[in-house]
């Protein structure tokens, strides 16, 4: 019996658009800077080989958030925060928008925008790099906290608060990363 997926297909061919394992130098994926975007690419190890476009990064923290439709309050106060939206290297745990309206109902104000402060770091911190016990400085010079277990990934501003869960990890954009949160965090100092 073939296995799902292969029936009629030639098992020792490869899958279209696949390359051939035997035939092609092993390949590492790269982030490179062209014509002012960030562009995820293959390159193969050797230093003659080619270079082939996999995916283009797909703008600012700013941009991405703007796209996203979790993120619209967040969108909305990053319009008064310039550092997301600049070059360098940046990690955002981004609250969504149930996380802001669970925590000020319908009375958001511009005030709020220092909050998002707390939720910004200097550097790209991956999911991978998040371990259980890590403290991090974020741009208000406060500390942030992460517990991780098999399962979750959480993150709070002080030991007495409640974590906000990393409901989503690792959404790419050019200046750095962004994690999705399902609550607010403050930052103690």
């Amino acid at each position: 019996m073939e296995p799902p997926g292969l029936l009629g297909a030639d098992r020792n061919a490869n899958p279209p658009g696949a390359l051939d394992a035997q035939k092609s130098p092993p390949q590492t994926a790269r982030r490179i800077r062209a014509n002012a975007h960030y562009i995820l690419a293959l390159a193969s190890t050797s230093e003659s080989g080619p270079m082939s476009i996999v995916s283009e990064i797909p703008g600012t923290i700013v941009d991405v958030v703007i796209k996203d439709d979790e993120l619209t309050v967040l969108a909305d106060l990053l319009t008064d925060f310039d550092t997301l939206s600049s070059p360098g290297e940046y990690t955002i745990f981004a609250p969504t928008d149930d996380a802001f309206f669970n925590a000020f109902g319908d009375s958001l104000s511009p005030e709020i925008c220092a909050l998002v402060k707390y939720h910004c770091i200097r550097g790209i911190i991956s999911s991978t790099s998040i371990t259980n016990g890590l403290q991090l400085a974020t741009i208000q010079r406060g500390t942030i906290r992460f517990e991780r277990n098999e399962v979750t990934m959480a993150v709070a501003g002080s030991s007495d608060e409640k974590l906000a869960t990393i409901v989503e990890t690792d959404i790419p954009a050019s200046n750095g990363v962004i994690h999705k949160i399902d609550s607010l965090i403050c930052s103690h100092n």
